[in-house]
């Protein structure tokens, strides 16, 4: 009887531990975008195929067309003008708890930079949803907007 109770117990509380052991916070989502859009924003005239291959990875096909649409459209000047990329982000990124996208939790993360090298701002707007591989990054852009702005 004692052993029934006890394993009923342990039962009971392992249900309710379990999604707090593997709940995402707002910091892990807001840290793992700024870092990606850190990382794939600064981009130079060096910047190989294996290199933007590695970037794209973070994104699904429809996230990453709007991100490649900006490097195609400004990688004459990156390559003319020998640059190298080093974006500022001009505040902190902010979240918005989405429920279910895609059947997965999810998240709206705005973040806005600036590219000095460039003169413009780009105001990011990312749809991010986890995945529950072991050998990828816990979480991936499933859609994107910018709006760039040029001074």
């Amino acid at each position: 009887m004692c052993k029934l109770l006890l394993l009923r117990f342990m039962l009971l509380i392992s249900l309710f531990a379990s999604p707090l052991v593997s709940a995402v916070t707002n910091n892990e989502v807001t840290d793992w975008a700024q870092k990606i859009l850190m990382d794939t924003m600064s981009i130079s005239y060096l910047t190989t195929p294996n290199e933007e291959k590695e970037a794209e990875k973070n994104f699904s096909h429809a996230a990453w067309e709007p991100m490649n649409n900006f490097y195609f459209n400004e990688s004459k000047i990156i390559k003319h003008y020998k640059l190298t990329l080093h974006p500022r982000p001009l505040n902190h990124p902010t979240l918005i708890k989405e429920e279910l996208c895609f059947g997965s939790p999810c998240w709206r993360v705005n973040q806005t930079y600036n590219v000095p090298e460039l003169h413009l701002n780009v105001a990011f707007s990312l749809l991010i949803t986890s995945q529950k591989t072991t050998n990828k990054s816990p979480f991936i852009v499933k859609s994107l907007d910018m709006k760039v702005e040029h001074y």
